[in-house]
């Protein structure tokens, strides 16, 4: 299950166990890198992080980075923020993309082609059933979900070398984050309790 909120982070599921690695960092597929000659810096310091790309503080770092820039039309998205850039959200670019703005398009057109690679990824390295989204940037699902879906159906193969995940929608929403910190401190109190 993976959230695309502020940062994008994750939790595996392995026949009933959770698959944490040697640090508790297993599923921390938000610092995996999808663009190794990227200039988009994440904020965990490294460059091309699926996370610069596809969550919502990158997607906001990379619309004001882009109107700071002045390389590409962004007036829609200006006017839905009365000109106040602070205003910027990862929902006000969503919405200035479908409007036509060419900065919000650019980067939502990214955060979709940077998670089909990061879901390859993914799906590489656990040879998934399904993988499941929710967090705040599932609010514009309509606009995320349905290509990576449709990619993943057309030509599989581009993205990862085992056979698609299903890709879902999780119930829980923007409180995925929030279940998978209880998930997780359910477990630890679990795994002390068989050690002591």
């Amino acid at each position: 299950c993976f959230g695309i909120l502020a940062g994008i982070g994750g939790g595996v599921i392995c026949n009933g166990h959770l698959l944490l690695g040697k640090e508790g960092n297993a599923a921390e597929i938000g610092h995996g890198t999808v663009e190794p000659k990227s200039r988009v810096k994440c904020n965990c310091g490294a460059y091309g992080c699926w996370e610069a790309y596809s969550s919502g503080t990158g997607v906001k770092l990379r619309a004001l980075d882009g109107l700071n820039e002045g390389k590409l039309n962004a007036d829609k998205l200006l006017e839905l923020v009365e000109k106040d850039m602070s205003k910027i959200t990862a929902k006000e670019i969503f919405q200035a993309a479908r409007m036509g703005d060419e900065l919000s398009n650019k980067i939502v057109n990214d955060c979709i082609f940077f998670s089909k690679v990061g879901i390859g990824l993914v799906n590489n390295f656990y040879d998934c059933t399904s993988i499941y989204f929710g967090g705040a940037m599932m609010k514009d699902k309509e606009q995320i979900l349905p290509p990576l879906i449709e990619q993943f159906k057309k030509d599989p193969l581009i993205y990862t070398i085992n056979r698609p995940p299903k890709i879902k929608l999780t119930k829980f929403k923007d409180d995925i984050g929030l279940r998978g910190a209880l998930v997780y401190a359910k477990y630890r109190l679990e795994q002390n309790k068989l050690i002591t």
